[in-house]
């Protein structure tokens, strides 16, 4: 689980400086909007997503330490 987040995390790094207005448009959703919300929406997703990446990240060292206890 840990690298799916991480390689989604990266792919989204890589993706990003793709990610512009169509003609006013968002490219992932198609809603009209300006620039600034537009770019509001992605720092927030990026937020997000890191996050999430380092909730899971927590959650499998939590997994893997406590199934060293297991073994003990």
């Amino acid at each position: 689980m840990k690298k799916m987040l991480k390689i989604s995390f990266t792919f989204s790094n890589a993706w990003a400086p793709q990610l512009v207005l169509h003609d006013g448009k968002c490219p992932l959703c198609a809603k009209g909007q300006s620039h600034e919300e537009f770019s509001y929406g992605i720092e927030n997703a990026e937020n997000l997503a890191k996050k999430l990446s380092e909730n899971a990240e927590a959650v499998s060292q939590y997994e893997q330490e406590k199934n060293l206890l297991k073994r003990d």
